[in-house]
């Protein structure tokens, strides 16, 4: 079902028209200086909110306390899409791989009975060669299918590559993918037990497959070990991970972990970080959110520089959520302040492809319906 438009209304901006949407059902306070960017607002808990591979459109689900691949008939998946800036509803996730159930029982997808036929998640590879999923046995365990193939592997690696992020992935299941499609990271929780930050690499050489494990094998950062809690992106070619060891403000490390050489780079960061990627392909610049604003880091000169002081980590007390692609940020606010609402940025200006290279220079953030298409 698409929510109905109720009107059109059109503001100036930088000398850009600028077409703010407004959806049936939605109450945007007044006083909000962000309404331009809002995309949700009804107030509900969300959850499970992830980019589809191609940027092209942002998935989350209403929490109703029914969550997971199927919302028991709630419909409450939605899908935004940033060409048309229509949100579509459904009862199943819209980014589920569309497999047979020969191939989920062959490559031992995990099935719940409670409180319903309840199937893993699964996530493509950006090549959409490769599925990542939850295993059946070890129950629990991470496996990996070779859709081309019709191969899989269970990646058992001592009982630390478990998750229970079965109905909600937020936090008990991440996966960053290299753009590159041969190298994954991934961060898995399985309460009681520690939060795990795993590298799995070299996947085109299927039979050798390479697992590294970023929290017992990981980095001496000022003279301590370093246990990662947040896991944000990975570089294009899997070489590099960004990682941050602390959620409290102003706590932890944020490091760039360069695997094959096994040194860091330290990132200067003010108070939480709500997400962060690289933007261009040897992993030099990163972009993040902390407390003081959108901001750009630049390794050969040590550099960071403000791009916009008013995304922050503070407003986005739910996350933020860079696209695969860097053009577009998500910022969800968590309910902090103000009924959940969901806001979209087009950070790529209107020459998007200027967006992953070094010479890049900051664009002023626009409404994302002010952007041609």
């Amino acid at each position: 079902m698409i929510r109905g438009l109720i009107r059109s209304h059109f503001r100036l901006i930088g000398g850009l028209i600028a077409i703010g949407i407004l959806f049936q059902g939605q109450v945007v306070a007044q006083d909000d200086p962000n309404e331009k960017y809002c995309i949700y607002d009804y107030g509900n808990n969300l959850v499970n909110i992830r980019w589809a591979n191609d940027s092209l459109s942002l998935v989350y689900q209403e929490d109703y306390g029914v969550n997971g691949v199927s919302s028991g008939g709630n419909n409450s998946w939605n899908q935004y899409s940033v060409v048309t800036h229509q949100t579509v509803e459904s009862d199943t996730w819209p980014l589920q791989p569309s497999l047979t159930p020969t191939q989920q029982q062959t490559f031992e997808f995990y099935t719940s009975t409670n409180p319903f036929n309840q199937t893993t998640f699964a996530f493509y590879s950006p090549n959409l060669r490769y599925v990542i999923y939850i295993a059946q046995n070890p129950q629990y365990a991470i496996g990996i299918a070779d859709l081309q193939t019709g191969q899989h592997q269970i990646l058992d690696e001592a009982d630390e590559l478990l998750s229970a992020g079965l109905y909600v992935f937020d936090d008990a299941l991440k996966i960053v993918w290299s753009p590159d499609s041969n190298a994954f990271a991934i961060l898995t929780q399985l309460p009681p037990l520690a939060t795990y930050v795993h590298l799995v690499s070299n996947i085109s050489n299927w039979d050798n497959l390479v697992i590294r494990n970023l929290t017992e094998s990981g980095p001496i950062v000022d003279g301590r070990p370093f246990y990662p809690l947040q896991l944000l992106d990975i570089s294009t070619n899997g070489s590099r991970v960004l990682l941050h060891d602390g959620y409290a403000p102003n706590s932890g490390r944020f490091i760039v972990w360069k695997g094959e050489d096994t040194t860091v780079t330290q990132i200067p960061f003010q108070g939480a970080i709500a997400d962060a990627m690289f933007v261009n392909s040897n992993g030099q610049r990163v972009m993040f959110v902390d407390e003081g604003g959108l901001k750009q880091f630049y390794e050969p000169t040590a550099r960071v520089t403000i791009l916009n002081p008013s995304i922050t980590s503070t407003w986005a007390a739910g996350g933020a959520y860079f696209s695969p692609d860097g053009r577009y940020l998500a910022i969800y606010n968590g309910g902090a302040h103000s009924p959940d609402a969901l806001y979209l940025f087009d950070i790529g200006g209107t020459n998007p492809a200027l967006f992953r290279t070094d010479t890049r220079e900051a664009s002023l953030l626009q409404p994302l319906n002010s952007q041609p298409h």
